[in-house]
């Protein structure tokens, strides 16, 4: 090859490469300016960052809800746990609830019926500055940490005091909440809590309303204030009838005038009840509430004459009750009383019976063959223990309370019978006789029998029994009393 040829393809060699690197300087220019871009990029997304561990910071100090604090309790076995779980109150089982995520899903998981629906009941009486803190405090730490079911508030509005009714802040409370509200109990007087009528508050999830009536401060109600209560009352039910699923109505015999009784046709109907309470009323007021609900769909019923209401001569026949599965009764008519029970003896799994005397021979052909859950107070021995017996085959907790030591009447025979399902039962204030030592020799042996909350041996409950009532049957005037 001539040195011609070798210069001109060197010429050529030389431009590809002078064209290469042209083209890698352009590359590199251009990367260049990504780098740049990216690192612009970069320090805004620090900027940003910064800024959000500020607010996280700001909120974690400012933050009032508790912080997970089971601590020592992971290290206590399941066991020794639910035997803690078994003294706790309702209100303690709730503030464990929101201990921490391991805490509540460790319990729930072996113990599932221990925590339930989270219920706060707020009482807005209440509301001076410590307790508006108080309040807002427990409020957001429920809705923080809503461990499990989701989280339902009960509000309490009780008749305010003279200078503590505080509108705004209850405003306050409901208007941020307002999602999980799902009962109220509301002292009503005039128009007095008409904010809760306002659009703002409209509570979506309510299913409980319980209405007690108050008057004025004047000496007598004056009508005007009577339909002002009433307008309200009526606006108020109608916003959520199709939506409640429990109703009770008390002190509806506050006007004693007949000019001022409630009229059934201006209550509004609530198709979906299943629940249903009423007290301290007189007859009137009473059938013209009870006709505007149907009593078939009921399965949880509270009823109450309070100490001037008795509720005698009503007639049961004219509703439809059939369906009870939790039935109360005070202070009732005792022939109004019997004919609840007869009408519900076979579907009932709870019975409350407060100060109605019910004697053996009146009780003794109603059989019970679902009862679980018995709670008594001044019925008398003969007609306690002939409930007892009638329903001793599916009952499983005893509660009797008597602050008389006689009861109405001392029994007189032992009676023998067995309560082989039974779980609980417990005395409070109760004489022992006949009657606790033929409720005591009942109890199967896993039965735990509790004297004013303690827990007391079987046996030992046995020989006092026998020696004391040796002693009182001597002495018919002497009673031995478990009291404070």
């Amino acid at each position: 090859m001539s040195k011609k040829q070798k210069f001109e393809e060197m010429s050529e060699n030389m431009d590809d490469l002078r064209r290469k690197n042209m083209e890698l300087e352009r590359e590199k220019s251009s990367l260049m300016d990504r780098i740049l871009q990216l690192e612009s990029i970069n320090n805004d997304l620090n900027e940003k960052n910064e800024v959000l561990e500020q607010e996280l910071r700001q909120w974690k100090e400012n933050c009032s809800c508790p912080k997970d604090v089971a601590g020592n309790f992971r290290n206590v076995p399941l066991l020794a746990i639910s035997k803690i779980l078994e003294f706790l109150s309702f209100d303690d089982l709730k503030t464990l609830r929101c201990l921490s995520t391991w805490f509540f899903t460790t319990v729930s998981n072996e113990f599932k019926s221990v925590f339930g629906t989270y219920h706060i009941n707020i009482n807005l009486i209440d509301i001076g500055p410590t307790w508006r803190s108080e309040i807002q405090e427990q409020l957001s730490a429920a809705v923080e940490r809503s461990y499990g079911p989701e989280i339902k508030f009960d509000l309490n509005f009780e008749e305010p005091l003279p200078g503590e009714d505080d509108p705004d802040f209850v405003k306050e409370i409901l208007l941020k909440y307002k999602d999980n509200i799902y009962a109220m109990y509301v002292y009503l007087c005039h128009d007095k809590h008409r904010y809760l009528l306002e659009q703002a508050n409209e509570f979506k999830n309510l299913e409980q309303l319980d209405i007690k009536l108050y008057s004025c401060d004047r000496s007598a109600c004056e009508k005007k204030h009577f339909v002002k209560t009433m307008e309200f009352f009526n606006s108020f039910i109608s916003r959520y009838a199709n939506k409640l699923k429990h109703f009770g109505i008390h002190n509806i015999g506050l006007w004693e005038d007949d000019e001022y009784k409630i009229s059934n046709s201006e209550i509004p109907k609530m198709p979906n009840l299943e629940s249903f309470a009423i007290s301290e009323t007189d007859i009137p007021n009473a059938l013209s509430v009870m006709r505007t609900v149907n009593f078939e769909n009921i399965t949880n019923l509270k009823m109450s004459g309070g100490k001037d209401y008795n509720l005698a001569n009503i007639d049961i026949k004219e509703f439809n009750i059939r369906n009870l599965s939790v039935l109360s009764l005070e202070c009732l008519d005792k022939d109004f009383a019997l004919a609840l029970l007869q009408s519900s003896s076979s579907t009932l799994t709870s019975l409350e019976i407060l100060e109605i005397v019910i004697d053996h021979g009146s009780i003794r052909n109603i059989k019970f063959s679902n009862l679980k859950n018995l709670n008594i107070q001044g019925m008398g021995e003969t007609g306690s223990l002939t409930l007892i017996i009638n329903a001793a085959n599916s009952l499983e907790e005893i509660e009797i309370y008597e602050y008389d030591p006689g009861f109405d009447s001392n029994l007189q025979v032992f009676r023998n019978f067995k309560l082989p399902r039974l779980k609980t039962i417990k005395f409070d204030c109760v004489s022992i006789s006949k009657f606790v030592h033929s409720l005591t020799n009942a109890c199967n042996e896993n039965t735990k029998i509790l004297i004013m909350d303690e827990i007391i041996s079987k046996l030992l409950l046995h020989l006092l029994c026998l020696k004391t009532i040796a002693t009182f049957e001597d002495d018919p005037g002497y009673f031995f009393i478990f009291d404070n």
